[in-house]
């Protein structure tokens, strides 16, 4: 018994041709699913990580006010040691804030974009030296030294204002891209 292969103009069997055209089909089917994946992939983090900028831009944006009031508790002291206690008191109540935003940063680590991890490691050193550095003068160590801490406020201010900045950026630029909206 002999097959009978019907050929096409160029020697091959027409069912090579169908085979080609179903693997290319079939193929360019696999490569759109996975590119569409990858874009949902990417679009979920970048919510994700659109979310948490908001919330750290806000969390951040009183640090230039307590810092200022540190200063000013700090100036307070130097002018008047009869209320010193009092005074320890509102620095104490200044530190909740430093302590908080910190550990919240810490908490938010995994969320925070790849763009922005240095600025992070940055802005989260610069909250633990003041911190120390408050605590030093809550307990009055003898090493504290208010014009180092008030050169950390400073610093820190300066970093976090360009965080803040930058985030704003990356969340204009997100909204921009994906069209996200914020309904709060």
């Amino acid at each position: 018994m002999y097959l009978c292969v019907i050929t096409s103009l160029w020697g091959l069997p027409i069912t090579f041709y169908g085979s080609l055209v179903g693997a290319l089909l079939s193929g360019l089917t696999a490569v759109g699913l996975l590119w569409y994946q990858i874009y949902l992939k990417n679009k979920e983090y970048n919510f994700r990580c659109y979310g948490t900028m908001k919330i750290v831009t806000s969390r951040l944006a009183p640090y230039p006010q307590y810092s200022d009031l540190v200063k000013s508790i700090c100036n307070a002291m130097e002018d008047k040691p009869e209320i010193k206690s009092d005074l320890k008191k509102q620095l104490e109540n200044t530190r909740t804030y430093f302590e908080n935003t910190l550990k919240f940063l810490e908490d938010e680590r995994a969320n925070i974009p790849y763009d922005f991890i240095s600025r992070y490691y940055t802005v989260t050193n610069t909250l633990e030296h003041v911190l120390e550095g408050l605590k030093r003068l809550i307990n009055e160590d003898p090493s504290s030294n208010f014009q180092s801490l008030e050169k950390l406020l400073n610093h820190g201010v300066d970093i976090n204002n360009r965080f803040i900045k930058n985030g704003t950026d990356y969340i204009k630029i997100i909204e921009k891209k994906y069209k996200a909206r914020d309904f709060y």
